[in-house]
C-alpha cells in the first residue's frame, strides 16, 4: 500500500513536472496513503527530484538534509514504500512513504 501510494505520487510529479508534497489534485501525502487503504497512526514523506547517480546517492542526499534525515530516523514509523518515475535521461521523481500502521 505504501509503495502504491509512492508510485502514484512519483508518476503524478513526473506528469506535471513538479516536486511537491501536494498532489496535482490538492491531496496531501497522508491523504494519498489513506487512499490506498493503509490505516496509519504516523506518516511521513520524503521526495527527491532530478538526477542521482544511484539509489545510494539519493539516500545520501536525504541523510545530508536535516528534515529528510529526521524523517528517515524517526522513531514513530516502522514501514516504508518507495518508488520512482524516471525520465528517459535517467532523471526523475522519487517518493518515499514512511508510516506506522494503526494496529
Amino acid at each position: 500500500m505504501l509503495t502504491a501510494a509512492a508510485q502514484k505520487h512519483s508518476n503524478d510529479q513526473r506528469a506535471h513536472a513538479t516536486l511537491s508534497h501536494q498532489g496535482s489534485d490538492g491531496s496531501s501525502f497522508d491523504q494519498r496513503i489513506s487512499r490506498e487503504g493503509y490505516q496509519w497512526q504516523a506518516a511521513r514523506e520524503n521526495l527527491g527530484g532530478g538526477y542521482f547517480a544511484s539509489e545510494e546517492a539519493l539516500v545520501q542526499a536525504w541523510m545530508d538534509s536535516d528534515g529528510h534525515c529526521a524523517n528517515l530516523l524517526a522513531g514513530d514509523v516502522t514501514e516504508m514504500g518507495i518508488a520512482a518515475s524516471r525520465k528517459e535521461d535517467g532523471s526523475g521523481y522519487w517518493t518515499l512513504k514512511l508510516a506506522r500502521p494503526l494496529n
